[in-house]
């Protein structure tokens, strides 16, 4: 039962590495796109602030369900564990 739990949390937290890294990626290239642009640095980074509420909420949208799925399929592993102890244990 355990395991399956670590599975799981570690599954959530890789997906959570990886939407972190493409915003990050995207803020990176956005960047460098505004730049050459000569805008003010408070400017750009007014704009940067924005562009990475926007990539925030829409990864919440898009991922907002599967981590939603994930935490419930984990909490009803705990309770089962809870519970059931002795389900998961391997008797010798």
């Amino acid at each position: 039962m355990q395991h399956a739990i670590d599975l799981i949390l570690g599954l959530a937290l890789t997906l959570f590495h990886l939407i972190i890294t493409a915003i990050a990626v995207i803020e990176s290239v956005l960047r460098d796109v505004l730049a050459p642009m000569g805008l003010s640095h408070g400017a750009e980074n007014a704009i940067l602030l924005v562009f990475a509420v926007l990539l925030i909420v829409a990864a919440i949208r898009i991922f907002g369900g599967l981590f939603a799925l994930l935490l419930t399929i984990v909490l009803v592993l705990m309770v089962l564990h809870i519970l059931l102890p002795g389900l998961g244990a391997q008797h010798v």
